[in-house]
């Protein structure tokens, strides 16, 4: 019996198992490779919203002083009372601050900080 054998054709399961097993230790590199990356990209977004929290309580303080510039109905006293109001909506800090004028005497100045989530603090001085 002369049996004619036919060239083979298509892949061996031994070929089919090492090439999904050296494809899955490829993605397992991958992913090990990218996984920190992907859950630390969302750092700088929740930074610049922890800024921008921060940044708003400033913001009313100086539109209120800019007032206090403009406005002599506005007076300092009123602006104090402002940045008390604004520093218990938004947690913040005060320290007064005495300064002399070789004019006037002595002028106040306050200190106000404000803290936020990633240690994004920010200050401002606003003068009598």
């Amino acid at each position: 019996m002369n049996r004619r054998t036919r060239p083979q054709r298509g892949f061996t399961l031994l070929e089919i198992i090492i090439t999904i097993l050296v494809a899955a230790l490829a993605g397992l590199a991958v992913f090990a490779f990218v996984g920190g990356v992907v859950v630390d990209s969302g750092q700088p977004v929740h930074s610049a919203r922890a800024l921008a929290e921060t940044r708003t309580p400033l913001e009313e303080l100086t539109a209120n002083y800019e007032e206090y510039l403009r406005d002599p109905a506005f007076t300092w006293a009123d602006f104090d009372t402002a940045v008390d109001a604004v520093l218990v909506a938004h947690d913040g800090q005060r320290d007064d601050l005495l300064g002399t004028d070789f004019d006037t005497g002595t002028f106040e100045v306050i200190q106000v900080t404000f803290f936020g989530d990633h240690d994004q603090d920010l200050a401002a001085f606003f003068s009598q």
